[in-house]
């Protein structure tokens, strides 16, 4: 042990007793753990995987603006074509009838009126008749008010009629909305003139 001991103490070179310190330390169990970088050879696929996968991402993002880009146009385009398909709701259509006819009457006459242009009654009670009208994916549906020599027909509900209140609180819809209701008003006051005798003629 004296022998280990001896260059550091006796020694003046400073290499010699730095090394035998060192010597020491590394018999006493404190040397320090020995670091090697390990690198990971790569292999050619690799590169060429992460070149895809950055490829595909790109493309992708590519692809989704594209999309909105087209997504927008489309929308514009829709908006656009909406300009020349709708109107201003007409709600309530109100039309004067003579008093003369009774109520059982006039709701017979309504309810034919309504099956004359395709509408289907689904509700009636005293001065309200309920109506739906299906045409391909398009639905209406309406009530009909009538008190008092005075029909009401409003607007209830609708599916793909382009339908929407603005901010101005108007509403609008698909042109054919007011002129399907166009001619329910004119088949009903056909119907109660025949009734009342005040024509002669078959109506289509």
């Amino acid at each position: 042990m004296n022998i280990l001991f001896d260059p550091v103490e006796n020694v003046e070179s400073e290499s010699v007793r730095l090394g035998a310190t060192r010597d020491l330390l590394d018999r006493a169990g404190f040397r320090p753990v020995d670091r090697h970088e390990i690198v990971k050879e790569k292999s050619v696929e690799e590169p060429n995987a992460q070149l895809v996968c950055l490829v595909r991402k790109e493309w992708s993002r590519n692809a989704n603006k594209r999309f909105q880009k087209q997504k927008k146009y489309i929308s514009r385009l829709v908006l656009a074509n909406h300009r020349f398909v709708v109107g201003l709701l007409i709600s309530p259509l109100e039309f004067n009838i003579t008093s003369e006819i009774s109520d059982e009457s006039l709701a017979k006459e309504i309810k034919l009126a309504l099956i004359n242009r395709e509408w289907i009654p689904i509700d009636g009670k005293n001065g309200l008749i309920s109506a739906r009208l299906n045409v391909r994916k398009h639905t209406v549906e309406i009530d009909i008010k009538y008190v008092d020599g005075i029909i009401e027909i409003i607007y209830r509900d609708s599916k793909n009629m382009l339908y929407r209140s603005e901010d101005d609180s108007t509403r609008v819809i698909h042109k054919k909305y007011n002129a399907r209701i166009m001619y329910l008003q004119r088949n009903i006051q056909l119907r109660i003139a025949k009734l009342l005798g005040l024509i002669y003629f078959q109506y289509l």
